[in-house]
């Protein structure tokens, strides 16, 4: 869909945010089927992804 942006140096360019780590996902998917909470009860901190990156995630590799 989007052309790769080069720099001068030939190097793709960082667009948007970093891809949150897969074991932060994890937490957060385990901790909303678990408890059953809504998804802006997720918690925040360290150990947990956004809600948006695990929804996200959730809903690209659930199809």
């Amino acid at each position: 869909m989007f052309e790769d942006v080069m720099t001068e140096k030939g190097e793709k360019r960082e667009r948007g945010m970093p891809q949150a780590p897969f074991r932060h996902v994890l937490n957060t998917l385990m901790y909303v089927l678990i408890t059953g909470c809504r998804w802006c009860d997720v918690p925040r901190g360290e150990i947990w992804a956004s809600k948006s990156s695990a929804h996200r995630w959730l809903c690209a590799k659930g199809k």
